[in-house]
């Protein structure tokens, strides 16, 4: 978060995008808690991971519509956004093969460092007590880990950043609002420190800020209907 903020305050004198600085930090959060890895902005592999996340948001967008309308899958314009997922997915899933080798390499079940250390750690465990084939239910074990990688790394670093985006949108276009979880944050937790998670339930009008924000925005071409329960 800190790193995020000196990059924007560098930026202050004119107008930026701010998707490429949300997109670099929330995929530095989620690679270093699943594979210890970390991107700079100008990065070519992050860049071209940003290209294919983006693009396969997009892609979804396009097949959704088999969802209601299974004749459309026959459609050529299907086929052509199918396969290209399929080869965006081959592509990252080198990637994540690459990250498995290197930490089965410098594997220690003595210092887990993150989720695919974990998933490791448990494909030892399963075959030290001869339960092996019930881990995954038999599949093949390296490309679960990749898929369950793949999953949350697009997933999670798309939809946080969406999100972001939205809230900056809204704060700008409601500025009474933004007045409002100012002055929340101000009261509650002052300028002298970040915000923390256990501040939460003391923040009530900044989380149903972030939460209506989150209702009334489109984060995913593939999430279902939502509306306030009361």
């Amino acid at each position: 978060m800190n790193e995020l903020l000196n990059h924007l305050r560098d930026e202050t004198k004119q107008p930026i995008d701010l998707e490429p600085y949300f997109a670099v930090s929330v995929s530095n959060v989620v690679c270093n808690l699943l594979m210890s890895v970390r991107f700079t902005r100008d990065d070519p592999k992050f860049l071209r991971f940003n290209q294919m996340i983006e693009e396969g948001m997009q892609l979804f967008g396009k097949i959704y519509s088999v969802e209601h309308f299974p004749i459309t899958q026959y459609l050529p314009a299907f086929q052509s956004a199918k396969s290209q997922i399929a080869d965006n997915r081959k592509e990252m899933f080198e990637f994540y093969k690459e990250v498995i080798e290197d930490h089965r390499r410098t594997f220690d079940r003595n210092s887990i460092r993150d989720l695919v250390d974990f998933y490791l750690l448990e494909i030892e465990l399963a075959k030290e007590n001869g339960t092996e084939k019930e881990l995954f239910d038999g599949r093949d074990q390296e490309e679960q880990i990749m898929q369950i990688i793949g999953d949350l790394f697009s997933a999670g670093m798309e939809t946080i950043k969406t999100t972001l985006l939205w809230l900056m949108l809204f704060m700008v276009r409601h500025p009474n609002a933004r007045k409002q979880v100012q002055e929340e944050l101000d009261s509650v937790i002052g300028r002298q420190r970040m915000p923390e998670h256990k501040d939460l339930s003391y923040l009530p009008n900044t989380e149903s800020t972030i939460l209506e924000v989150m209702r009334i925005s489109s984060i995913v071409p593939l999430a279902t209907t939502h509306s306030p329960m009361m």
